[in-house]
Parts: C-alpha cells; structure tokens; sequence
C-alpha cells in the first residue's frame, strides 16, 4: 500500500498531464481530499512539506491550488533507499510499504515490530527504515540509529533492563533521543522490561524510581517469530505497524539468484578477482536448504569463495573458478531439488553458458560452439556431461543424480538435433545403412497401429540416425542409472515392452549387444510428444471455504469429474486469521506451477490474504468471490423474521447481486489486443446493441468491443483496470460518461447517427475494408433501423411513434432539457428493456433503488405516468426497479 505522501504526488502527476485544462492548472486541498478520500488537514501538512522538498510549487488564489513542479519526473519503480533491497518490488514489497508508512505517519512517526526467521535480514531492513526517515527528513542527518541485543544480555536480565532503559545519559534509550533505538531479540527481555517497552510504545516515556523520562524518537523491535505465539500475540497488540520478512524458502527463485549475484560481487570486489562459476553450482546455491536464510546463503558463498582464493593464491591470476568441493558439503544437496524447479531454473540460468562475477557487475560466458557440436550420439551428450561434471569437482555419486534428473532434457535437445540432419529419405539414404532404415520403418507401422498414433517423419529421421550411430559404438556400457530406467518403465511401460523386442530384433539382425540404455532411449524416441507435454504447466485452482470439510467434499467431487486437479482448503471457524494465513500461503507456494492459482472463495479475510499472499510471493492470484455461506445466512436470517418466500428472493437478489457480477463473453476470452468498452446502467441491452451495431457497419480488425452492464462505479472502475491488465482500451462508448482519466469518452449518438467511414474514423481505427453502405437519415431513424433487426418480440414501428414523444414529455414536464443524445441514450436503454420483458428475462436489481426514487420523486411520478402508454401498447409493466435505472441515466446524462 502506496503512502499518504506517494498517492498524493501521483495523483498531482496525472492531473497535471491530465487532458482537463482546469486540472492540469493546479489542485486545491479540498479537491485533492475529495478525490482521494483524506482528511484535509493531513493533505495540507503533507503538501507544505512537498512545497519544501521542491516537488509541488503553490499557485497563489482563492482558492491556493497546487501543482507538480515541471522538472518533477514521473518516479519510475522504487525512488527511495529501500530500492537497494532485493525484492522490494516483488515478496518484501508489502513489508516496504509498511515501513514507510510508519515512518510517514503524519505528527509522530509509529513504532514498529519486524518479525521474521533467523537470518532473513531484520537488522538490514530496520538499517533501511532509519535511512528512509533520514531521507525524508523526519529525523536529521545527524540522528543517532542506536541498537540493543537482547541476545548479548540473555545471562544478564537485571542489568538489560537498567542498561536499556535507564534514565541517565549513558543507557540506550537516552543515546537514541531524536533518532532511531533499534531493540533486536525483545523475545528475550524479562518481565519489567517487557511493561516498560509497552509503556514507551504507548506513552513515549518511561518511568523509573517515579522518574518520568520523554522519548522522542522511533523505536523498532524485532523478533524472531519462531518464539512462544502468546509472546508474538501480545507485543503485536501493541504495535501500530507489523512487518513480517518472509523466510529464503519463501521468497521466488529470481530474488534468491539477484542475492546470489550480489553475493559474488561483493567477494568479487574483496579479493579484486573476476570469480568463474558453472551453471551445477549456481544450481546449487539456488536450491538447497539454508536454515538460517539469508545470512547462511551469503556466510556459505564467502566460505565458498575464501576457500577457492587460498587454493589459487599462489597462481596469482586475474581470474579464480569456484568450484563445487569449496563449499561446504551440505550445498551439492540442491541437485536433489533439481527436477521440480527445472523450468524455472531453465528460465533463470542460461544453457551452455557459465557466469563470471566481477566487483562491477555479473556477466555470462557462453561455451565455444566447438564444445557444443561435436556431439555425435546420445552417448556423446552423456560422456561430455560427465567429464565436464568431473572437471568442475563434483562427486561421482552427484554426477549420476544430475545425468539421472537430466537425461529426459538432453535426449530432447539430442533428438531436435538428429531431426535436422536430414530432410528426405534420399538424403537419408547415403547415410544410413538400408537394413536400418527398413526395420525403423516396419517398427514404427507397427507402432502406430498399436499405439493408435501417427508419427512425423522426423522421427523417422531421427530414429534410424541415432540406430546407425550407436551401431558403430564399440563401448557399451550402461550409463543411465537403475532409477532412470524405472522411471521410464513405469510411465511407458506398453511402449517400453515394444521397444525391448525391437531391440532383440535389431541385436540378431546386427550381431552386436546393446546396453539396456537403448530401450529407454528408442522409448523416449516413440513418446516424445507425451514428454513434451509432461513440461506444460498449467494455472491452479484452488477452493477456500468455510467450514472444517467444506472446500475438500466439493474438491472431492471435482476431481473425480473433472481431468485437471484441484486443491482445497478448509477454514474452520475457531481458525485465527495468522495461522490460516501462514497455512493458506504455504499452500499456495507448494501447488504453483509457475503460471498462477486461481482462487475460489466465499466470504470473510480470504480477499486480504489472498492479496497479501500475491504481494509477498510474487505469485499471480486470480480472486473470484462466490458468497454462499454469506447468502444461505442471510436466507436464514430473513426466514426467522418471518418474510415471505418471493420477498425473501427478492431481498437476496438485490442485496448479492453486484457481489455475484461476473463477466461474461469477451472480457475473459478476448485475445486482441485492442478492446473497446461499451457501457449501460443495467442489463446488457444497450451495451450489447452498441456493439452489433458496431460490427455490423464496419469489419474490425484486431479489435474486439467488450459489452459492460454495470452501474457501480467503483465495481466499473475495478473492472476496467482489470481489463486494462492485458489490453489496450480505445475507447468507451455508452449512455454516460464514466470520467475515466485517460480513456476517450464516445456519446452513443456520436455511434449510431455516422456512416461506416465516420464511424471508423471517430474510432480511430484507420479506413481499411470500408463498407459504405450507411443510410443517413434525420432524427433517429438510423437507431430504429438498426433496433428493427436486432429486437426480436418489440415492434419497432410501434417504437418510432411513441418512444420520441414519451421521451420529449419528460423533459418538457421536468424541465429536463435533454440532448439528442440523452434521448438517444434512454430510447436504446429502454427498447432493450421492453424486449427483456417480452421474453421474461430478469432484470439485474439497482441496489441504490430507494435512495434514488426517495430523492426524485416528482421525476419518478412523471416518468411513471409518461410510460402508462408504453406499458399498454407493448403489454408490459415497468418497475420500481427500471424506473430508478432509467432516473440514473437521467441524471448521469445531465452531470456528463
């Protein structure tokens, strides 16, 4: 969450480059607490203080309006220190937000607690907050940052007490006036110290021996959050701000490679050498287990690279390889972690190179293309990889875990390699012995009959190349290991069973004895598209209900229907929100498949965590709330007091349906780039009849119009964010002008009364494929043209003659002057109504109904008896309910 002081200098920033002259001229107080919903007073501090920075200059007036100084540049990412921290845009971002609101914090900077596990960096993060409040100048620059560890003064508890919090000038407490008293460890401190530290966070004093002593400074604390819950509990009920650092395990593979690299350099620049390191170990470091987090990855790479420094000091070189023997023995264990993070790994550590780390910068080596094409066979790419594992101080049993791991991705590249060689069996032909390529294909006929599958021909290509290679091999030794080849057995094992008998056919054939490895390699051969597809990953679907089997019986059900798995998570009542967030969060992390979870809830915290989990992990959640227990509640509620069945459904319709608004049709399949929004209040009448007026006069290119029937406007607002997401917004059409800074505002008259060119042009979509075939006519005859193909049940000649008069007696009874294109507006509105009602199809409830027809009430009247003649002549009644609709559009026309 953005700070007070950052959402207002972004705000300013746009309505300076805003398209509204009168906003760009500058912003007053006022304006600026109405659109971002602070408290006057607050806003006004806050800009005094941009006024002192140099960022905003005062616009002298009634009212004083301000304005960003024009060699003020938009702040791109992270502007303050903490854009150092690695992360801070990614799994620490929520925890930088909170630090910098609570430094912000308007009078008194709030204190706070960092929580974390051991060695996730507290100290470096609480270092950064006193920086940031120098930087801000909440303290001066010469503001002292004290801190006290409990740890050092565990065996000493009475003296902890009085050495922290005494009252003479030497305890930390009176050193820290005016800057930062930074307590680490305060799960250690005593009882006493416990009350005084709450009394200062509360009172900002202490008191000792009836001796009253003023604080004026910031304290944080900070705490392992391994410790007692009761003792996290209670010193969190009395800090404002809470920050919680995630564990290294917790954090996404990226950032642990960005503290890798910055690792090195720094040692880098220690021993003013260029440090060489293959990909296995980087690897390595990326996956195995650091208990103590942060701290343990970097102690372990200074281990690393101190230890490579003494085994070359004497060559005296530019240049040191780190090796894998140079760490201590418990990192090689990240290979065991290899083949689940292999695409992501993939993503993050180039192939075929290895990376050099000087004290300027980190950089990749790529290996000579010698090295990378003389590999002749599958055995080839096996033997290189073993000697290069060797060379590079791995050990032998490490060796076979990586070339185990790896053997499906080398057989892919090798196999993409063999397919083209050759393009044609004449080519192959010349180099491949005939018997082979014979019996490769009578062996693959044979397959696709069986295995009911066609095969390409460069399969075919590839096959007999790699049969003709491993022919002339003299060496046959095995080289995967016995886990491999299970492994294949038991996921191909028909496959496996058909390739053994090729193989003894190919052995009598040739009188030579093939190694158990050819099985497996001529099976890959046979399901190569099945291991390609094992690669695909796939968004998750996750259930979050309330309840102890709630989300676990439906999952149940799911699964056993459905093909794709989904995963569950039951909520029990007497749940506390940390814990399910911990647990919910852990689950999250385990069931990501690299391309995001998409969440299914019904009510309460879910949304928060869910957000905070995202912001944390850096992992894409997709929320969408379905409120069951809320609405069964609600039902239940209702019945107890005695309602009726059709005013209970009604209540329920009114009261759940914006909550239940879901999107339909293109927003969720749209794969052009470039959308449109067309708009209604209610229904998708209007906004559906803009848009098939639209296609059917001019052919859109790369260009797909999204219809929105929504009348909230926040609930409008978050939706078109979401959209804007993945997509470029044109324009919006509609009946009302939402006010959308940045999106251009189409009337809907402007659509319905151009002709094919006009209409492209006015939507600055070009003049490609023009179909001038438009009929201009006067009034409205075009709209009721088009409304006489669309409506199915209305009569639209009926339409022509009484909708314009009803339309105009309103305005004139009202004095309601509307526009033609307020008119427009309310007579396609009002049309789509009328056939909803034809058909019988519910109408989507306005839930601010009774404020509104309350509020207009002679309007209302006017309306209600204008429409007595629509109502007899089209057989319908209109509502409470579309009347206050059509009121809105009224009303939302008149304000633009």
């Amino acid at each position: 969450m953005k700070s007070n002081r950052e959402q207002i200098i972004d705000f300013m920033i746009k309505c300076s480059n805003s398209v509204n002259s009168e906003e760009a001229k500058g912003v007053s107080t006022q304006y600026l607490s109405n659109r971002l919903g602070m408290q006057r007073t607050n806003i006004s501090s806050i800009l005094n203080g941009l006024v002192k920075d140099g960022v905003v200059e005062k616009v002298n007036g009634r009212p004083v309006l301000y304005r960003i100084k024009k060699k003020t540049m938009t702040p791109q990412g992270e502007q303050s220190c903490f854009k150092q921290l690695i992360g801070c845009n990614g799994s620490l971002k929520n925890a930088v937000q909170l630090a910098k609101a609570a430094i912000l914090y308007p009078q008194h900077s709030l204190h706070s607690l960092v929580l974390g596990p051991n060695g996730s960096g507290k100290s470096y993060f609480v270092n950064l907050m006193y920086y940031f409040a120098k930087e801000n100048k909440i303290i001066e620059n010469e503001a002292p940052f004290i801190r006290f560890n409990c740890n050092n003064y565990s065996d000493k508890p009475d003296q902890m007490v009085e050495i922290l919090f005494g009252i003479d000038k030497g305890s930390f407490l009176s050193r820290a006036k005016g800057g930062v008293l930074f307590i680490d460890h305060i799960e250690l401190l005593p009882a006493e110290g416990r009350n005084i530290l709450i009394r200062l966070v509360e009172n900002n004093y202490v008191e000792v021996n009836g001796i009253k002593s003023e604080f004026n400074g910031i304290i944080i604390c900070a705490m392992n959050d391994i410790a007692q819950q009761s003792l996290i509990d209670y010193y969190s009920s009395y800090f404002s701000i809470r920050i919680q650092l995630p564990s290294l395990a917790e954090r996404n593979l990226n950032e642990r490679f960005e503290l890798i690299k910055h690792f090195f350099t720094i040692e880098a620049a220690r021993c003013n050498k260029t440090l060489n390191i293959n990909s296995e170990l980087l690897i390595c470091l990326l996956l195995y287990q650091c208990e103590t987090n942060v701290k343990q990855l970097n102690r372990d790479i200074q281990i690393g690279c101190a230890n490579a420094y003494v085994r070359e000091f004497e060559n005296n070189k530019d240049n040191i390889s780190i090796l894998m023997s140079d760490f201590p023995f418990y990192v090689r264990s990240g290979f065991l972690n290899f083949k689940r993070y292999k695409s992501e790994i993939k993503e993050i550590i180039s192939e075929n190179c290895n990376y050099a780390f000087s004290k300027i910068e980190a950089t990749m080596i790529s290996l000579s293309e010698e090295k990378l094409n003389k590999k002749k066979n599958m055995y080839d790419f096996i033997d290189e990889k073993v000697n290069e594992l060797r060379e590079r101080g791995i050990e032998e049993q490490d060796i076979n875990t990586i070339i185990s791991i790896d053997v499906e991705n080398q057989f892919k590249k090798y196999s993409k390699k063999l397919m083209n060689q050759v393009v044609n069996e004449e080519q192959l032909s010349e180099i491949v012995n005939s018997r082979v390529i014979a019996l490769v294909k009578e062996f693959l006929n044979e397959a696709t009959k069986r295995f009911n599958k066609v095969y390409p021909h460069s399969i075919f290509y590839g096959l007999c190349l790699h049969l003709n290679s491993t022919l002339s091999r003299k060496d046959k030794v095995q080289r995967l290991s016995n886990e491999q080849i299970m492994d294949v057995i038991g996921k191909y094992q028909d496959q496996y069973s058909y390739c053994v008998k090729f193989v003894s056919l190919i052995e009598k054939e040739f009188a030579k004895r093939l190694p158990i490895d050819e099985v497996v390699f001529i099976t890959m051969f046979i399901t190569r598209d099945s291991l390609e597809k094992e690669e695909n990953k796939y968004p998750v679907v996750l259930l979050a209900l309330h309840g102890n089997t709630a989300a676990s019986s439906l999952v149940e059900v799911i699964n056993n229907m459905g093909s794709h798995e989904t995963y569950a998570y039951d909520m029990p009542l007497n749940k506390s929100v940390n814990v399910a967030y911990e647990e919910l969060k852990a689950m999250i992390i385990k069931i990501h498949q690299g391309k995001g979870v998409f969440v299914i809830y019904d009510m309460g915290s879910f949304a928060t965590m869910l957000d905070m989990i995202s912001s944390e992990t850096g992992i894409e959640i997709r929320k969408l709330e379905i409120p069951i227990t809320l609405l069964a509640l609600d039902c239940n509620r209702k019945i107890m007091l005695g309602m009726e069945m059709d005013e209970i459904h009604e209540g329920i319709i009114d009261a759940y349906n914006n909550t239940m608004y879901m999107q339909k049709d293109e927003y969720y399949r749209s794969k052009s780039k470039n959308v449109i929004l067309s708009l209604c209040m209610s229904g998708e009448g209007a906004a559906v009849q803009i848009k098939n007026y639209i296609k059917n006069n001019i052919r859109l290119h790369e260009v797909e119009i999204i219809p929105l029937a929504i009348s909230d406007k926040q609930f409008l607002l978050e939706e078109v964010n979401r959209i804007k997401e993945n997509h470029n917004i044109i324009c919006v059409i509609g009946s009302y002008n939402p006010q959308l800074m940045g999106i251009r505002y189409i009337p809907i008259t402007d659509i319905f009364q151009n002709n094919s060119k006009e209409l492209r042009a006015l939507l600055n979509l070009g003049n490609e494929d023009i179909d001038d075939n438009d009929e201009e006519g006067d009034d409205f005859k075009v709209i009721f043209d088009h409304l006489s193909h669309e409506l199915e049940l209305v009569d639209v000649d009926k339409l022509r003659v009484y909708l314009p008069k009803v339309i105009g007696e309103i305005g004139v009874n009202e004095n309601y002057h509307l526009t033609e294109e307020q008119e427009l507006a309310l007579m396609v509105h009002i049309a789509c109504c009328i056939e909803y009602m034809l058909k019988k199809v519910p109408m989507s409830s306005n839930i601010h109904k009774e404020n509104i027809l309350n509020e207009n009430k002679a309007l209302y009247n006017s309306i209600k008896k204008s429409f007595s003649v629509i109502e007899k002549e089209f057989d319908v009644t209109f509502s409470d309910n579309e009347l206050a609709n059509i009121i809105s559009i009224m009303k939302m026309s008149q304000k633009g």
